[in-house]
């Protein structure tokens, strides 16, 4: 994303006229980390690595999805930056390019949330969501995060503070029967499905699912209008109807259903679906995916007729 030079700037020869260092200590993690749950049936983000942004705070990424597109693929992804100095951080005066195995860039863009400015006080710790657009045959595993900070002193106005690459192993899928810990506008969110099922007519597969979100935090917040679509395990993507989350606010504590539906051609096989919920970035006119969950495989019931529904299978029992 092409940023407001003079306001990336003014931040860092300000800095520099007070003699502050730009040099960082590093350290940038090849592998995934699981972050610690909220409970023992909850998945939190993967930090895949960390990059030290000076000597007392440093820089998180996790939560890397990505979705198909027409164009190609859109990737989302998060930076959590800590700050454990008395100063606050400045995210205006750092900036993260996004390479694959090939060295090729792709412009990044920030997602605004309802808190304008990129200060993280000391002492606390902020999530900023980014996305990009890239080729359609570029995996997960091809993406380098370089977290750079603007300098002056450097050909290209770029200081490099560490690069984190996303390691084969990682998977950004939440489990069959285990709940996802979201951070929406930096409040604690708990998501998961609690129902499935599929019926089958001559035409269309029909999936009904139900998907709940609980406020595990202390402020209650207006619910984006999320998008939500399944993902067949050939990458075909499918929109579905969502009912229950217009103008839906969550207080701390509470949770709410939110019921989906949609059609998906009998063709296509049932198995190795997975439900991605995408966040619409209105002045880009995208969504992007921000989480992701295996659906349980389909088994039909007796008789394979038309109008049978499935039941989807996991270790618990049937949904």
């Amino acid at each position: 994303m092409k940023r407001n030079l003079y306001k990336k700037f003014t931040g860092i020869a300000l800095a520099v006229a007070l003699g502050f260092s730009l040099t960082a200590p590093v350290i940038a993690d090849e592998a995934a980390v699981p972050s610690t749950s909220q409970n023992q049936n909850s998945v939190s983000s993967t930090v895949i690595g960390r990059v030290s942004l000076n000597q007392n705070s440093y820089v998180e990424l996790s939560d890397v999805n990505m979705i198909a597109t027409v164009s190609g693929k859109t990737v989302a992804f998060k930076l959590t930056v800590h700050n454990n100095g008395v100063s606050d951080i400045d995210m205006m005066d750092f900036w993260v390019n996004l390479r694959n195995r090939t060295g090729a860039k792709s412009t990044v863009y920030l997602v605004k949330d309802e808190n304008p400015s990129e200060r993280v006080p000391g002492g606390s710790t902020r999530t900023f969501t980014y996305y990009a657009n890239v080729s359609g045959s570029v995996q997960l595993s091809d993406l380098r995060f370089e977290i750079i900070r603007w300098d002056f002193t450097q050909p290209n106005f770029e200081r490099s503070l560490g690069t984190v690459s996303v390691p084969a192993s990682y998977k950004p899928e939440t489990p069959v029967n285990r709940k996802r810990n979201l951070n929406v506008n930096n409040t604690d969110v708990l998501a998961y499905i609690d129902r499935i099922s599929v019926n089958k007519s001559d035409k269309y597969h029909r999936p009904s699912i139900t998907i709940y979100f609980e406020n595990t935090g202390t402020q209650s917040f207006n619910v984006p209008a999320y998008e939500f679509k399944i993902v067949t395990a050939e990458g075909l993507v499918y929109p579905l109807t969502a009912r229950g989350i217009n103008n839906l606010v969550l207080n701390p504590k509470v949770k709410e259903d939110i019921q989906l539906t949609g059609a998906i051609p009998v063709e296509v096989d049932p198995n190795g679906w997975k439900l991605v919920i995408a966040q619409p970035v209105a002045e880009a006119k995208i969504a992007i995916p921000i989480a992701a969950f295996d659906l349980p495989s389909a088994s039909q019931q007796e008789g394979g007729a038309i109008g049978q529904e499935y039941l989807f299978s996991a270790s618990t029992g049937d949904y």
